[in-house]
């Protein structure tokens, strides 16, 4: 697991579907799926159940986010505070 993969899931959860995320991003939705069953593989967890209308976190994926979201947020000020 990298902080870019730990971002996109972030990214996704907030988009609220695959579909959306892929657009925010600006990114296909397949290479969106992709990156995630990369990063679900790479914890060795399901970190979402997909439908085609939304995603819905498992609660492994709860506690991910929540950690994801502090490193997005210092990351985030990381880059603000040298800029």
């Amino acid at each position: 697991m990298d902080a870019h993969s730990l971002v996109l899931f972030v990214d996704i959860v907030e988009a609220g579907n695959l579909s959306n995320a892929a657009r925010n991003m600006k990114m296909s939705r397949a290479n969106i799926s992709y990156r995630l069953t990369q990063l679900e593989k790479s914890v060795g967890q399901q970190l979402m159940r997909r439908t085609t209308r939304r995603v819905e976190l498992t609660e492994i994926g709860q506690r991910l986010y929540q950690h994801g979201r502090a490193i997005r947020d210092e990351l985030m000020a990381a880059r603000e505070s040298v800029a």
